[in-house]
């Protein structure tokens, strides 16, 4: 059976265009395991290779394959939907199969799209390969856990299928299949970057958050020994010079992170990396360990400068802690990026000003600023539905953090809208900014920058 796995690029009405291209990992597992298993397999990153819909149909007519997965967000069900459609038009035998953060969230409404066949509800390296497995034997995959189906026109959605709870027992992602000269990052120090992911689930109940719902509230991740093996394989055998830890939270294990830098250090590995952090789970002993092991930058969600904006997002820690990490940060010589959220429930004037003036106050090497977005699966999500805080022009196929999908506050949507604008030119327009980004700025980062400048002008 051949197996065809597909990473589609914005193909419907979205206006938004993304070339901070990360890799379809989730792919690339499953991939590899379907490979040990003997199956025939291709992964096409079509966003990474920005090919349309006539060159990806010409691409699955050529490989004619029997199955066809790809994952999807919620703001990418356009995508798959027209793919979906394509694809049955030239062989209405080919079995589609969605999987992904909507599907895991929202399964009813998955299976519902349109010439799909089967859902994948959880984590895909367990189930896809049951599925096929069931499929090529023919049998009944009725109570299969963590699938979803169509049967006589009615819809059927399995239990969830059991987290997989040791993950170094996955194979390491199918590298070979991607276009690994594609990615690209705004962060990065260097041409030669990758994304790796090194655990799954969170423990916190952050309202805006879907990462609990789709993988679980229990933290589980790979040893530190397999987290460093597989840098070393990128460095090796494709020239990768920097990691991009996408963890939703990597220093969640402080002792892991200990484990990683030691081994890091012991092997000099001599590769450059950054990662998401929780702000309470970082001090300057750990951070200069890092340092030392090669991490350039950190990216803090602090979410907002209010205290009781972050009571009442259950971000889980107080201001001053935020303050004390982004300095720590700073001492040690590790770049500080600084995530902070506009229109969150309860947001004033005075409260959107605090967040402002706080990303100032700090003055970190970058600062993001987005609106509060509902995905589907979080609390604000939920929220939104129960109290109408969706604005006119919501479109789910277009979900995007810097377009204002909800107003869960009293003030008018253009001025959340002028006040995400005032943020980014408050914060990047300073003189002391600039000059001081330009005393840093290599070739690679001029090239990044000028891309920033340009998103942040037509903000």
């Amino acid at each position: 059976m051949k197996v065809m796995l597909i990473n589609p690029p914005p193909l419907g009405k979205q206006t938004y265009t993304n070339r901070i291209l990360y890799p379809p990992l989730g792919l690339a597992y499953i991939a590899a395991i379907l490979r040990n298993k003997g199956l025939t397999v291709s992964l096409l990153d079509a966003n990474a290779l920005d090919y349309n819909l006539n060159r990806i149909i010409n691409c699955m007519k050529e490989f004619n394959p029997d199955i066809v997965g790809f994952a999807s967000t919620t703001g990418k069900l356009e995508d798959i939907h027209l793919l979906a459609n394509s694809i049955k038009a030239i062989n209405d035998k080919t079995i589609t199969v969605l999987g992904g953060a909507h599907p895991t969230s929202e399964p009813e409404s998955a299976i519902a799209i349109e010439n799909i066949d089967f859902i994948i509800v959880g984590e895909g390296e367990k189930t896809f390969p049951l599925l096929i497995d069931y499929l090529i034997k023919n049998k009944d995959y009725s109570s299969l856990k963590g699938i979803g189906y169509k049967k006589n026109g009615k819809i059927f959605v399995n239990e969830r299928s059991d987290f997989i709870e040791n993950l170094d027992d996955l194979p390491i992602p199918s590298y070979d299949l991607l276009p690994m000269k594609k990615y690209s990052s705004v962060q990065s120090s260097t041409q030669k970057v990758m994304m790796m992911i090194t655990s799954r689930g969170c423990p916190y109940r952050c309202t805006f958050c879907a990462v609990p719902k789709i993988l679980g509230y229990k933290y589980r991740y790979f040893s530190a020994l397999r987290v460093v093996e597989e840098m070393e394989y990128l460095k090796n055998n494709y020239g990768i010079e920097e990691i991009h830890f996408k963890d939703s939270i990597f220093n969640f294990n402080v002792k892991r992170i200990s484990e990683i830098c030691d081994l890091l250090i012991q092997k000099n590995v001599n590769m450059t990396w950054l990662c998401n952090a929780r702000v309470d789970g970082v001090n300057k002993e750990i951070l200069k360990k890092m340092k030392e092991a090669g991490c350039i930058s950190v990216i803090y969600g602090i979410e907002s400068g209010s205290p009781d904006i972050l009571k009442r997002l259950k971000k889980g820690f107080q201001i001053e802690t935020a303050r004390k990490a982004i300095e720590a940060a700073k001492e040690v010589g590790i770049e500080v990026t600084a995530g902070y959220i506009i229109g969150n429930p309860e947001d004033t004037e005075k409260t959107i000003n605090e967040t402002i003036d706080f990303a100032i106050d700090m003055d970190t090497d970058f600062a993001g600023f987005n609106f509060l977005t509902p995905l589907p699966g979080t609390e604000i999500y939920e929220e939104a539905l129960e109290k109408n805080w969706f604005v006119e022009d919501y479109d789910t196929n277009n979900i995007r953090y810097d377009k204002c999908s909800i107003n869960a506050t009293n003030l008018p949507t253009k001025q959340l809208e002028k006040y995400l604008k005032m943020a980014y030119r408050r914060f990047y327009f300073r003189p002391n900014y600039i000059i001081r980004r330009f005393k840093k700025i290599n070739s690679h980062d001029l090239r990044a920058s000028y891309n920033g400048l340009k998103a942040i002008l037509k903000i």
